[in-house]
């Protein structure tokens, strides 16, 4: 047990010089435990430290042990902390993320992996928003991945002529850029203008892990969190099992995103 530790730090000391993990609470809290250690280890008395660094310290290592296989065997239990996303390599790709919105809202079957259920997703993600459930009262709307205007660019857009017209804007990792949902508003009234929608059903969403402010207060902030709950609904009231366990898992996966900062332009 004692040489399995010594390797785990010796681990842990390589690993902690990465900026990223680094970067981390919990890598930040077991550094501080171990800085602390070292430091009251070395302040003790030698017969104190023999007692702490062997009995104690070895009481430690056997509850740590127990708790970490108790921990594995919760994990076989329940799977927990499975992640589709993270086993493809899109745990924070943005693209994925902004599809698998489009696709819970499309209600086209004949577009590729459709979940063939009609408007029920358009329908679940208006009641998170509390926007008019007539929206999707029939099928007559379209949806479409990266819309752009003549100075932006919309991850998703829904509208149904004559009706409605929803702008979309998702973030994982990424910021804001100047200007970005100013434009993007812009663009919107533009194309509500031609598709004969009022402004007053024009709307813009701002989805990202904390619900951060947009430069656009045309735009409404959105937590990915929220938009599980769309999941979750939609799962209730699909039909098909694997339609239904689909929907459920990524309501886990979008619900589990964590609060972190944003660090780069997208």
């Amino acid at each position: 047990m004692k040489c399995e530790f010594a390797a785990l730090l010796d681990e842990f000391r390589v690993r902690r010089n990465n900026q990223a993990l680094a970067a981390t609470r919990a890598v930040y809290n077991f550094a501080k435990f171990l800085d602390d250690f070292g430091w009251r280890l070395k302040a003790s008395p030698k017969v104190e430290q023999k007692l702490f660094s062997i009995a104690r310290f070895q009481e430690f290592l056997d509850k740590l042990g127990k708790r970490i296989g108790e921990w594995r065997d919760q994990k076989r239990q329940t799977g927990v902390g499975f992640n589709v996303f993270d086993v493809f390599g899109l745990a924070t790709n943005e693209l994925a993320y902004s599809n698998l919105l489009a696709w819970l809202l499309r209600c086209d079957y004949r577009y590729p992996g459709s979940h063939c259920q009609g408007a029920i997703g358009l329908r679940a993600f208006l009641k998170i928003l509390g926007l008019p459930e007539s929206f999707s009262s029939n099928e007559d709307y379209e949806v479409r991945r990266e819309v752009s205007y003549d100075n932006a660019r919309v991850d998703i857009q829904i509208w149904s002529r004559n009706r409605f017209l929803i702008g979309i804007e998702s973030k994982i990792e990424a910021i804001e850029r100047q200007r970005q949902t100013h434009d993007e508003w812009d663009g919107m009234l533009a194309r509500a203008s031609q598709l004969n929608i009022a402004e007053g059903d024009t709307y813009g969403y701002f989805i990202t892990r904390s619900g951060v402010l947009p430069e656009s207060k045309n735009f409404r902030p959105l937590t990915w969190g929220t938009v599980s709950m769309a999941f979750e609904i939609f799962a209730e009231e699909a039909g098909p099992p694997e339609i239904r366990l689909f929907a459920r898992h990524c309501a886990q996966a979008l619900a589990g995103l964590s609060n972190t900062g944003d660090r780069e332009d997208n």
